[in-house]
């Protein structure tokens, strides 16, 4: 079982609680927060274990509005140097969670949409690449999100 130190953790949960967070955001509303919340709850329960006890502590944890993506490539650069694979199941796991969150409550606003993409963007580029030795190592991030 793959190890976080409790920094790691931190990112983790933040990156990933954020980022669902963000979407939700997008579109508010009191009931749909809801609907929202019990929809990225539900889809987080397919994480690797290690990582659902990881993001499964109580409380929210602190994001800086504006920091969600930038968390969540951070989360997933710890992940990936850990365990590829369980760094593909979280990027699976997050994108599957935002697109069930935009989905929770009356359709998919405009707005959760363009958020979804951005997610989608953060994904593609953290994604490990392979060198030409044959080591599987992760993207460095070279800009902030926005």
């Amino acid at each position: 079982m793959t190890e976080y130190t409790v920094d790691e953790q931190s990112t983790i949960r933040s990156g990933v609680l954020g980022t669902i967070s963000l979407v939700s955001r997008a579109d508010p509303g009191f009931i749909a927060a809801f609907r929202e919340s019990f929809a990225g709850a539900k889809a987080l329960r397919a994480l690797p274990e290690e990582l659902r006890q990881v993001v499964a502590e109580l409380g929210m944890p602190e994001v800086v509005a504006g920091q969600e993506l930038a968390r969540l490539s951070d989360a997933l650069t710890i992940v990936d140097a850990k365990d590829a694979e369980a760094g593909q199941a979280l990027r699976d796991v997050v994108l599957r969670a935002c697109e069930q969150v935009a989905e929770a409550s009356e359709g998919v606003a405009d707005s959760e949409k363009a958020v979804v993409d951005q997610v989608r963007v953060i994904l593609r580029k953290s994604a490990p690449v392979e060198d030409t030795s044959g080591v599987v190592r992760p993207t460095p991030r070279t800009t902030s999100p926005a």
